[in-house]
């Protein structure tokens, strides 16, 4: 017996073969709810990949899965909404992204706002003093 043949029954061995089954089942319910925008992504596309669903169905379940204020952020107003499962999923991993970015700079600015004020309280305090 070849390494290649022992190796081969042995995956089949233990490989399992429902996994495809239940991604499509988990695929089918999965909804983003209170996960991350990056978080749901990439778990979409990890079930997308184990169940081995069309771009298609791929595209229709992304889309029923997403909350509604990411599709309203993402295509509100005059945005266009992508019509492949591709072009779908490049338009929300650059809106995390964004977002992601935006919320960092934002935290680092209340940051830099919050040491300031503290400062001048601190100068003010001093100045009382004397």
């Amino acid at each position: 017996m070849s390494f290649a043949t022992f190796e081969a029954e042995l995956t089949t061995c233990f490989e399992d073969k429902l996994a495809q089954k239940r991604a499509r089942n988990v695929i089918y319910t999965f909804r983003q709810g209170k996960q991350s925008l990056t978080s749901f992504m990439d778990q979409f596309e990890l079930l997308h990949i184990e169940a081995e669903v069309s771009q298609e169905e791929a595209y229709f379940l992304l889309k029923r899965g997403l909350n509604d204020s990411v599709i309203q952020a993402a295509f509100g107003g005059f945005n266009v909404i992508p019509t492949t499962y591709t072009l779908l999923v490049k338009e929300l991993k650059t809106l995390a992204t964004n977002y992601e970015e935006g919320v960092t700079l934002k935290g680092v600015k209340e940051k830099e706002d919050r040491l300031r004020e503290t400062s001048v309280a601190t100068r003010r305090g001093r100045l009382s003093r004397s």
